[in-house]
């Protein structure tokens, strides 16, 4: 069978067609296969924000969990910094009474004497005319007012001691002061001089 020349040309037009459908269809499919890969590349990239976001709400719990701890230990101590402050200061009351309850020392029976503080009290209190035997319950009186009390007060015997004490004490004073204004005395010198004269007088 003979082919016209139109009929060539249709068939011509038929493969060039053919052609193109065939080219667009290759196009088509590796759209689809590259779609395909990337659908395939966001959807692994999906499941590893899912995992990391899991992760993250598991952190963010364990964050909340520790801080509802930190918050609970804030809490504990502050409440046990109340207990410790109010055991100090229930400490500090026994002690006082502790220290209240302690008989005040005015004796020191490791040297056997009275303490300083305590004679001074003896030599303030005879300044005022206190009798000597009077001396030791003034003493313990004036203590009770206090709500202490002492572990001895000086006796009589005592008292006149540590007067007989002061008194000998400020004469030595007495006699220093006299004595260096003696020394510094022009007549004093005078006369001291002749005596040593006369002295040497009656040895020659």
């Amino acid at each position: 069978m003979v082919q016209t020349k139109k009929q060539r040309t249709e068939i011509l037009k038929k493969d060039s067609e053919i052609k193109r459908v065939n080219v667009k269809a290759e196009t088509l499919k590796e759209k689809k296969t590259k779609f395909y890969k990337m659908y395939l590349s966001e959807r692994q990239k999906n499941k590893q924000m899912m995992k990391r976001r899991k992760s993250d709400d598991i952190k963010v719990e364990n964050m909340k969990a520790k801080l509802t701890s930190i918050e609970s230990t804030e809490e504990q101590i502050k409440d046990l910094k109340s207990k410790l402050q109010d055991a100090e200061t229930n400490e500090g009351y026994l002690q006082n009474l502790l220290d209240d309850s302690k008989p005040l020392k005015l004796y020191d029976k490791d040297s056997n004497s009275y303490t300083t503080d305590a004679v001074q009290c003896v030599m303030n209190l005879t300044n005022l005319k206190v009798p000597s035997e009077k001396v030791g319950e003034g003493i313990r009186e004036v203590l009770i007012l206090g709500n202490k009390t002492p572990n001895a007060v000086p006796s009589a015997t005592t008292v006149n001691r540590i007067t007989d004490t002061k008194l000998a004490v400020a004469h030595k004073q007495i006699d220093k002061v006299v004595g260096t204004k003696k020394e510094h005395n022009p007549l004093h010198r005078r006369d001291q001089e002749i005596r040593e004269s006369n002295s040497d007088l009656h040895r020659n």
